[in-house]
């Protein structure tokens, strides 16, 4: 998809031109009576609970009816959210780094805008027209029985950058095998293996540990433990690919099945 830069009015069609609004300059309507401004704004919000005397403080802004309030909020620069998603990266993930930041990028760049009718201009029949996309898989073009048509599409996932700078920890002296831990995790990155039993016991399901590479440390895993084998530690430089126990042998000799 090739880069969309605006250069004309949604609401109009006038021409978009650079004008000084606020504090910075952006692409603004020339048409007279117009006055859309192309905020270039990506989705994050910012929104604060500001207190005062066991209250909570709300705003109007200036175009909204009278009764209505809300939080003290407002949209994101794009620049400040790539700088704060750089810095976070950066520290944790350089390597990935650049692949978010162009994510992001594209994100803002390859927007698509569908010019709709002015919410002033009372034309409902024009509104409720405007064509919207459909979703890609409905009741009658979902796969029959909800079937994963691309196999082993998750062998190669990795979730080890939403990490927040911690990991659970097992300990294999502690576990009891209770398997709580593997019903509450949201990944699955838990490998069991099949041992020997004793006596009558044929087979035994037994914890071998942690694929960290499935993990995103939610922790859900260290309160459902009622033994105290999965514990909460800082992850230092390498810990997790020295510590990991590979969830496949071989995944792309797993995917070709």
């Amino acid at each position: 998809m090739k880069k969309t830069r605006m250069r004309y009015c949604p609401w109009c069609g006038g021409g978009l031109e650079p004008r000084q609004v606020g504090e910075r300059e952006r692409l603004a309507c020339g048409a007279d009576g117009c006055g859309y401004v192309f905020w270039d704004n990506p989705t994050p919000i910012v929104a604060a609970i500001v207190e005062q005397d066991d209250h909570v403080v709300l705003i109007r802004n200036k175009g909204w009816p009278e009764k209505w309030l809300g939080l003290v909020s407002g949209f994101l620069e794009r620049d400040a959210v790539l700088a704060a998603l750089s810095e976070t990266f950066a520290k944790k993930h350089p390597s990935a780094m650049g692949p978010n930041e162009r994510t992001f990028v594209r994100g803002c760049e390859e927007v698509r805008l569908v010019a709709e009718p002015r919410p002033d201009t009372g034309d409902q029949a024009a509104r409720r027209a405007a064509p919207r996309p459909g979703p890609e898989f409905g009741y009658l073009t979902a796969p029959i029985g909800g079937c994963i048509t691309e196999v082993g599409n998750t062998v190669f996932k990795d979730l080890s950058a939403s990490r927040q700078g911690f990991v659970p920890v097992f300990d294999p002296e502690e576990c009891v095998h209770c398997g709580l831990c593997d019903l509450v995790c949201p990944d699955h990155c838990f490998v069991w293996r099949q041992e020997p039993g004793a006596g009558d016991e044929e087979i035994q399901v037994r914890l071998a540990g942690i694929d960290y590479n499935y993990c995103k440390g939610c922790m859900r895993c260290i309160d459902s433990c009622p033994s105290g084998a999965l514990t909460k530690h800082e992850e230092p430089e390498g810990f997790a690919d020295a510590h990991r126990v590979p969830m496949f042998s071989n995944p792309r000799k797993s995917r070709r099945r």
